[in-house]
């Protein structure tokens, strides 16, 4: 079944949309779907639905008929990943897979050594968010990621919350692995993170002036494997242990 994006802050039963000419015209030229069909319907914010298609006209919007609808409740915990952009081909394809794993903010860096330094306009911000939904689309993923502004790294470590549970991947001597800084939190605060925020560098890495910026803020070096890993690589890797870690431990604590 084709699963449709539909912008509302809800989605109520017999509700009529009409949806957005990119999905009318995929709707109506690419998969050549009638009236009366059904389509999965979402609206990126946790409700997902089924809707019948009620008109589906050429060079029209479609409209389409809501007949069910769920709410999927939120995750008990967050993930933010902060990802100093790596080449263009290769940022596209980490938001489809952050998106995946169900990544709740993106936020797109530039760093001392970046290799890409594009300027944020419309029209790149508006490609990115279209790529987040259409990896949504793909995934089942009812929860479009937030995309954050671009901004340096010094100015996003500036904005971190406090007691942000937050790392940062690093090939320093003193990086833990996930499980003892999650360990070391539950000890200081006796309980589990509820947010957390991960930076992942360029293929040059952070500078020295960016870790010792990152230390000042409270972040931790995450130790990742034994060997180096490409940008991208080190990020999804990263953000899978989280995601897994994290829900395993939420499950256990809520039993």
């Amino acid at each position: 079944m084709h699963r449709a994006f539909h912008a509302a802050p809800e989605l109520l039963p017999d509700q009529l949309l009409t949806l957005s000419p990119d999905e009318s015209r995929h709707i109506g030229t690419t998969l050549r779907l009638t009236p009366g069909r059904e389509i999965g319907i979402f609206n990126g914010l946790g409700w997902e639905g089924t809707a019948v298609l009620e008109a589906v006209e050429r060079g029209r919007p479609c409209v389409a008929r809501v007949i069910q609808v769920r709410q999927i409740p939120e995750p008990p915990f967050r993930i933010t990943l902060a990802q100093v952009l790596p080449r263009t081909t290769r940022f596209d394809w980490l938001l489809q897979k952050a998106t995946e794993l169900g990544v709740h903010t993106v936020a797109p860096l530039l760093g001392d050594h970046s290799v890409a330094r594009p300027k944020e306009r419309p029209s790149k911000t508006e490609r990115w968010e279209q790529i987040l939904i259409a990896a949504c689309k793909q995934s089942g993923n009812n929860r479009i990621p937030r995309l954050a502004p671009l901004q340096s790294v010094k100015t996003f470590l500036e904005r971190l919350p406090p007691n942000e549970f937050t790392l940062i991947a690093a090939l320093q001597e003193d990086a833990l692995p996930l499980w003892a800084w999650i360990d070391r939190f539950q000890e200081q605060l006796h309980a589990l993170p509820s947010s957390a925020t991960l930076l992942v560098g360029p293929e040059g890495d952070f500078s020295a002036a960016e870790y010792a910026l990152a230390r000042a803020a409270g972040c931790r070096p995450l130790a990742l494997t034994a060997t180096v890993l490409r940008s991208e690589t080190a990020a999804i890797h990263a953000v899978s242990i989280l995601q897994y870690e994290l829900e395993r431990r939420h499950a256990i604590h809520a039993q």
